[in-house]
């Protein structure tokens, strides 16, 4: 008995969460039945920095620092996290180390879900685990937009020029090979590879060429087969450089997921060779749940976690330069 009202509990607990709200009541069964309690005192930490992602956290009661090294090796709290927050879901997404520790600012107690036994849901094709993956990816676009704004605020550390090239597009012949043959890309395999560019339009983008700018109307996933591509905020007439994007990266993940405009101008650093995949083409292909379906979506969470991690780590420099340079002023005060 003392079983089942934990898993009654847990339930519960859930389905009073954020995150997992609204999902149905065998969902709710499953992720309770792959989750443990776990409980840690004010002032212990839960995981450090690099540690390997062992699964996520979700938080009953208490608080917990979330704390990065910056540049200069300083440790710096860049969130906290209290009741009904979920810590360490990017690990879900890509199974990467932790990208900053967890420190129990208060005693802390929750629920802990495995990154193995997650995967085994996803393995045996449980519909619970794929409406968390999306609402993480939801989650992570929702941030990804939030750190933005947050750089939008910062003075810009680095400007260049916009560019202003024309772009020439024609179809994918002969490409599929190319894509199948990179890294990150190699997990869609011959026929993935062939599927996905049948629904594509190839781009020859010389440097300097514009893909898409901040606030156009978000059409379509970018695929970099050759060369380079730039993502960076407008700054009045230049961009400060946020990201370069090379062969097996994908741009346009964050409005892929949140269907808002685009948030970045995407250009191009050198002469690139990029496959465009329409929204309408990307929806009905991840509708279909096939095999190419979850290795796209996999390649999708990697490079929006991917482009998170760098976003933050953006705003952690400009911040860092920020107090130098309060520092120094302060010093010749």
């Amino acid at each position: 008995m003392a079983g089942a009202d934990a898993q009654a509990d847990a339930i519960a607990f859930l389905a009073g969460t954020p995150l997992f709200a609204g999902l149905n009541a065998d969902a709710l069964s499953d992720i309770a039945m792959a989750s443990t309690p776990f409980r840690i005192a004010a002032g212990e930490t839960l995981f450090r920095q690099e540690d390997a992602a062992d699964g996520v956290y979700l938080i009953r009661s208490g608080r917990l620092a979330i704390a990065a090294r910056a540049p200069g090796d300083d440790l710096v709290s860049v969130n906290a996290a209290g009741p009904g927050d979920l810590i360490g879901e990017l690990s879900l997404l890509d199974g990467a180390r932790r990208s900053a520790s967890a420190i129990a600012e208060a005693d802390t107690d929750g629920l802990f879900i495995g990154l193995v036994r997650f995967r085994g849901m996803a393995a045996f094709g449980r519909p619970a685990a794929f409406a968390v993956l999306d609402r993480v990816r939801r989650e992570v676009a929702r941030r990804s937009r939030l750190t933005l704004t947050a750089i939008l605020d910062r003075p810009a550390s680095l400007v260049v020029p916009a560019g202003d090239g024309s772009l020439t597009r024609s179809p994918t012949d002969g490409l599929d090979e190319v894509f199948a043959g990179l890294g990150r890309f190699g997990g869609l395999g011959m026929d993935g590879a062939r599927t996905i560019a049948a629904l594509c339009t190839r781009i020859d983008a010389p440097r300097g060429a514009v893909l898409a700018d901040a606030g156009d109307v978000a059409d379509a996933l970018y695929f970099v087969l050759r060369g380079a591509l730039r993502n960076g905020l407008p700054r009045g007439g230049a961009i400060e450089p946020l990201a370069v994007l090379g062969p097996g990266e994908v741009a346009g993940t964050i409005p892929a997921i949140d269907r808002e405009r685009y948030a970045l101008r995407l250009e191009s650093r050198e002469n690139a060779i990029v496959l465009a995949l329409p929204f309408s083409a990307y929806d009905a292909l991840c509708a279909s749940h096939s095999e190419t379906a979850h290795a796209l979506l996999d390649i999708v969470n990697r490079q929006l976690v991917r482009d998170l991690r760098r976003m933050t780590r953006h705003l952690g420099r400009a911040d860092a330069l920020a107090r130098f340079n309060g520092q120094g002023e302060a010093g010749h005060v």
